[in-house]
C-alpha cells in the first residue's frame, strides 16, 4: 500500500514524460554469488537501471529464477486450463509444492540474482548499461490519472506480485527506493501538500483492497502483546509493521513530535539504510535515543501542513 501511494505521488507531481512508469529487470551476468554479494549488487543494479534511463523507483531483490522444468509445468497447467496465467508462475509453484512435496522445491528454482524495478523513465536505453549487466523493459504501465483507480490497481498488482517471491533475510530490506524516488530526494507531502498526499494514500488503500485496520493487524485474530515497561499498557507491534503505521496520517497526528522524529529516524535506519548510528553509541540507549531524535529532526520538514503540525517539542 505504501509503495503504491509513493509511486502515485511521484507520478502525480511529475509532468509529461515524468508520469511514465516502466517495469524493468536488471540482471548481473553471474548466476551464483554469496549472500553478501547478492545484497551489495543491488546498488549496482540501481546504477544500471539509471544508466538505462531510469530516474528512480521501487526495487525488489530476487535471488532465484524458475527452472526449465518449472516453466514447462506452468505452461502445461495453463494450456490445460488448470491455472490462470494471470496469477503467475510463482503462485503456481507454491501451490504445487503445497499439494505435493516441498522437498522437490530445489528442482523448481535455480540461482539467478536479479532486481526488478518499477521505475520512472522517459527514454529506455538498454545499451547504456555498464558491462556485466543486462537491463530489460518488461512492460510500460498505463497512463496515470489520479482519479482513475485502475492505474493504482495496476501498480498494486505489480508491487504485490514482485514482493511475493523477493529475497527475505533478517536485517535486510526486500524492497528499497532509489534515485529521484528515494526518501532523501522526494517528499510526497512536500510535493503534493498534505491533502494531496492523503488522497494518494486513500487511493492506494482502495487499490490494495484492504481497510486500514486490516493492514495494521487490527482484526482481532492475533493475540495482543502488551508493553512490559512499568506503567505502559500499550500494544506492542512487530517492527515490520512500522511503515504501515507511518502511512496512517491519523495515527501520526496522535503522536508527540519528538516521537515522530525518532520513528522517522528508525525508518531511515532499518528500512532505507540511509542513516546508521555510529558504532561508538550503539551500546548506550540514551545516546541512541538522542541520535534518533537529532537525525529524525534533520529529515522532517517543519511546516504547518506537514508533520510539524503535530505535537510539541
Amino acid at each position: 500500500m505504501s509503495a503504491v501511494a509513493r509511486l502515485g505521488a511521484y507520478r502525480e507531481a511529475a509532468s509529461g514524460w515524468g508520469k511514465r512508469l516502466l517495469h524493468v529487470v536488471a540482471s548481473p551476468e553471474v548466476d551464483r554469488v554469496s549472500t553478501d554479494r547478492f545484497w551489495s549488487l543491488r546498488s549496482d543494479a540501481q546504477d544500471a537501471v539509471k544508466a538505462a534511463g531510469g530516474r528512480g523507483g521501487y526495487m525488489v531483490a530476487h535471488p532465484y529464477r524458475t527452472s526449465d522444468f518449472a516453466d514447462e509445468m506452468f505452461a502445461a497447467a495453463v494450456e490445460h486450463g488448470n491455472w490462470d496465467a494471470r496469477r503467475g508462475r510463482w503462485s503456481f509453484l507454491r501451490d504445487w509444492a503445497d499439494s505435493n512435496d516441498w522437498s522437490e522445491w530445489e528442482e523448481l528454482v535455480e540461482a539467478g540474482p536479479h532486481y526488478h524495478a518499477l521505475v520512472a523513465c522517459e527514454d529506455f536505453d538498454p545499451d547504456g548499461v555498464p558491462d556485466g549487466w543486462v537491463v530489460k523493459n518488461i512492460r510500460s504501465f498505463s497512463a496515470f490519472h489520479k482519479h482513475d483507480l485502475e492505474g493504482f490497481e495496476d501498480m498494486a498488482r505489480a508491487a504485490w506480485y514482485l514482493r511475493t517471491h523477493g529475497a527475505a533475510q533478517q536485517g535486510r530490506q526486500t524492497a528499497t527506493w532509489f534515485g529521484e524516488m528515494h526518501p532523501a530526494s522526494f517528499d510526497p507531502e512536500d510535493e503534493l501538500t498534505a491533502t494531496g498526499w492523503h488522497f494518494m494514500e486513500e487511493r492506494a488503500r482502495e487499490a490494495v483492497g484492504l481497510e486500514p485496520e486490516e493492514m495494521l493487524g487490527g482484526d482481532g485474530e492475533e493475540p495482543e502483546v502488551r508493553c512490559a515497561i512499568d506503567g505502559c499498557e500499550a500494544v506492542v507491534h512487530d517492527l515490520e509493521e512500522l511503515r504501515t503505521w507511518l502511512s496512517d496520517s491519523s495515527w501520526i497526528a496522535s503522536l508527540p513530535r519528538k516521537r515522530i522524529h525518532r520513528l522517522r529516524a528508525v525508518e531511515m535506519w532499518v528500512f532505507e539504510e540511509t542513516q546508521i548510528p555510529p558504532p561508538s553509541i550503539r551500546g548506550n540507549e540514551a545516546r541512541v535515543r538522542q541520535w534518533l531524535l537529532e537525525t529524525g529532526r534533520m529529515f522532517t520538514v517543519d511546516r504547518q501542513s506537514g508533520l510539524g503540525a503535530f505535537g510539541e517539542l
